[in-house]
């Protein structure tokens, strides 16, 4: 369709390499030492390449910015996205896909509203309290840490009927959250409204708890007290040496 008959991945970006790239190439090898090579590290950087140099204008960002709308003190910001399991909801009906836990939250079986421990305080809510949103929409509250204080997260695809055994009125439908502007979807609105709701919803979690109960699974420590000693973060591992005894003497061969 292009008009040039050349294949595509064997000759023509070979071509193109032989004759823009391998020039640039101070190694000494031939073409096809320098073409495995590439194919091999994945990436050729010249020695000698030119660095364009970009240039930003303050004023300009100080634009953009300005059009950013913020949350109102008053309300919350929603944003609703796509789990990694269920994605817009086409195959929902997947118990494969159903009983995947989230990578972060660790729920399964359900979407819900993330909020931050601080608005949970605040709210007094907790894992498995019922909101309402803008008067629309209910959806248990799951409490994640590291959330931003008045932003709700709700992840789409859940909350179909009609579609199988599987995935009939398993979670919430979203979509109607979803605002157009423009011609164009918005999966983000301020000035959401949240109204608290009586019950409580039991979520499936895998991971109920993030305490490593006293075991030392992950160990930390700061580069600057890492270049000073190597073993810092680590010292549980040094004490566990000293002990390290033997009956038998040690053999030196």
């Amino acid at each position: 369709w292009s008009g040039n008959e050349q294949a595509y991945d064997d000759e023509y970006i070979k071509n193109h390499w032989e004759k823009h790239l391998y020039p640039l190439s101070s190694s000494g090898k031939s073409f096809y030492e320098f073409w495995i090579g590439s194919v091999r590290d994945g990436v050729f950087e010249p020695e000698n390449a030119s660095r364009d140099k970009f240039s930003c204008k303050l004023q300009s960002v100080k634009d953009i910015a300005s059009m950013i709308k913020p949350a109102g003190t008053d309300g919350y910001e929603l944003v609703l996205y796509e789990d990694v399991s269920m994605g817009n909801g086409k195959q929902a009906n997947n118990p494969w896909l159903q009983e995947l836990p989230d990578p972060v939250t660790r729920v399964c079986w359900d979407n819900y509203a993330m909020i931050s421990p601080k608005l949970a305080s605040e709210l007094r809510l907790e894992n498995g309290s019922i909101i309402e949103i803008n008067g629309k929409i209910t959806l248990p509250v799951l409490v994640q840490p590291g959330q931003e204080y008045k932003t709700i997260l709700a992840a789409l695809g859940y909350g179909r009927t009609k579609t199988g055994q599987v995935a009939d009125g398993v979670g919430t439908n979203v979509y109607p959250l979803i605002n157009i502007a423009e011609g164009s979807r918005l999966y983000h609105s301020n000035n959401v409204s949240v109204s608290i709701k009586k019950g409580n919803y039991l979520l499936a979690m895998v991971q109920t708890h993030h305490s490593m109960e006293g075991r030392a699974i992950v160990r930390e420590t700061t580069l600057e007290e890492y270049l000073d000693n190597p073993a810092s973060g680590n010292e549980m591992h040094e004490e566990a040496e000293k002990h390290n005894t033997t009956l038998y003497k040690e053999l030196n061969f």
